[in-house]
């Protein structure tokens, strides 16, 4: 069989598709948290931010990964709150505070190809002393919530000439191929 790397992570070969995007992202945003926690200073840093933010993005995606295609997922951009907004009922947890942290933090985390979002220092931001920035206990919990109904979701699926079969690493749940 001649095995190839289709787009984002699907390997393909002539008998069997393995799909692991929703997988990959899921993972990705436990780093991020990771990586947000490695940092100690109690200093407001739009670093934490831009961490916490793209670890919202890649949990929401992975989810969404779950029953929608890769094309459509890709349409929400870097807008947490459309991703968010777009989720089905059932996986819409996040309190109050929550929300209005990530709405907030979508403000700036959206739009961060014109503006630089949070991956930049802003010396305005830094002079007005961050108020414009969500309050990150919120943001960190909305993150934190997200992430792991990410990984509790994620799957690699494999399509084969026999049906198809979802695993899921975090879980050890297997499915399909009776």
């Amino acid at each position: 069989d001649q095995v190839g790397l289709e787009q984002r992570g699907n390997v393909v070969s002539d008998n069997i598709k393995l799909d692991m995007i929703a997988l990959g992202y899921a993972y990705n945003s436990r780093d991020f948290l990771i990586a947000t926690a490695s940092l100690e200073s109690n200093l407001t840093s739009p670093v934490r931010y831009f961490l916490l933010c793209s670890a919202i993005e890649l949990a929401l995606k992975s989810i969404h990964l779950n029953c929608l295609e890769s094309e459509q997922v890709q349409k929400f951009g870097h807008n947490l709150l459309v991703a968010y907004n777009n989720l089905p009922s059932d996986q819409q947890m996040l309190t109050a505070d929550e929300l209005n942290s990530v709405s907030k933090a979508n403000e700036k985390y959206s739009n961060k190809g014109s503006t630089g979002g949070f991956a930049y220092f802003n010396a305005l931001d830094a002079a007005n002393q961050y108020v414009s920035y969500p309050d990150i206990k919120w943001l960190t919990s909305a993150a934190n919530k997200l992430v792991e109904l990410a990984e509790s979701l994620a799957t690699i699926t494999f399509d084969t000439p026999k049906g198809r079969l979802s695993v899921n690493p975090s879980r050890h749940i297997v499915k399909g191929l009776k």
